[in-house]
């Protein structure tokens, strides 16, 4: 088992390596200049060439690509995540504000899905092909195809506008106001989290399915244990391996979902600040936001591998 870990580390530093080489360079081809959109933004059109190429150097965009890599992977691994082109503030001090806010939604939606998916997943297998099963199915189809801003629209308008139940933006700490932060975050947890639920139910199903017509479950069955039983201890085990490694895949999905559900409810996460580099061209904002993602994604799909060889022993060999 320790191999099978210290393989798979290796194997997410590289991956994470690798996206920090892909944003770096791929931002640095799309078209238009970032001091060029700073000096419009704040309105510096009087500015002369020299003094545009002043800024450029002092945000260090005149060296070469290779050079401006590499001090800025230097930077990160010594904690200096750089500065905002326009705004001039510490990247890190911004993600250490912004992080625990996006993954705070990310994870309660995560984990939403992840209880209510097997769950509904569970009960829609043993209830094959009844009334039940076929409604589970119906929603569970539905809740794949909906696009976020559209469950986001009709959040906003059926339970902030017409019913007033819940704000319609914003966002309030858990450790500030309780109550006030679970109101916040019902409807954008309901944004984020349909698509896990759906999706985690079907794989549920589908596993379960598969697993239910084992030799060792109809063993089970065949000694007279409960339905329960057979479910829980028999069952569920081996069908949550392929479940798991869903819930890793989810996780990039839910922290990119999160810019749209951020700027729609104005929440201040990454969501937002990496939505606001995009618009301003600010490298140092995209940069650290992907980069923070990438990470998020790696270490799950890292904790799914270790689990998924948990649940199946065969896996570590390989």
């Amino acid at each position: 088992m320790t191999t099978f870990i210290i393989r798979r580390l290796l194997q997410s530093i590289a991956c994470v390596i690798l996206v920090t080489i892909i944003v770096f360079f791929t931002m640095r081809l799309l078209p238009g200049d970032p001091i060029r959109m700073l000096v419009t933004a704040q309105s510096m059109t009087i500015m002369t060439e020299e003094q545009i190429e002043f800024l450029r150097h002092e945000n260090g965009l005149d060296r070469p690509l290779v050079e401006q890599y590499f001090t800025w992977m230097g930077g990160i691994l010594k904690g200096d995540w750089g500065r905002s082109i326009t705004s001039k503030m510490p990247i890190a001090g911004e993600l250490v504000h912004r992080i625990p806010i996006t993954l705070y939604l990310g994870l309660v939606s995560l984990i939403i899905g992840l209880i209510l998916g097997v769950a509904v997943g569970v009960i829609s297998a043993v209830r094959r092909n009844s009334w039940l099963d076929n409604v589970i199915t119906v929603l569970a189809n539905v809740g794949v195809c909906i696009p976020v801003f559209l469950i986001a629209v009709f959040g906003v308008y059926i339970f902030g506008v017409r019913l007033k139940w819940l704000p319609i933006y914003g966002f309030v700490s858990p450790l500030d106001d309780f109550w006030a932060s679970t109101k916040s975050l019902i409807l954008p947890v309901l944004c984020l989290a349909t698509f896990p639920i759906a999706g985690c139910a079907r794989q549920t199903r589908t596993s379960m399915l598969e697993v239910m017509n084992q030799d060792y479950v109809r063993t089970a069955w065949s000694k007279g244990l409960s339905e329960r039983i057979v479910i829980v201890r028999h069952a569920l085990k081996n069908a949550l391996a392929p479940v798991m490694t869903m819930t890793g895949m989810q996780l990039g999905g839910i922290l990119g979902g999160s810019v749209i559900v951020e700027k729609i409810f104005v929440i201040p996460g990454m969501g937002l600040m990496g939505l606001r580099g995009v618009l301003g061209q600010d490298y140092p904002y995209i940069q650290g936001v992907v980069l923070v993602v990438a990470i998020a994604v790696v270490l799950a799909n890292l904790l799914v591998d270790i689990s998924y060889g948990w649940f199946d022993p065969r896996i570590r060999v390989r």
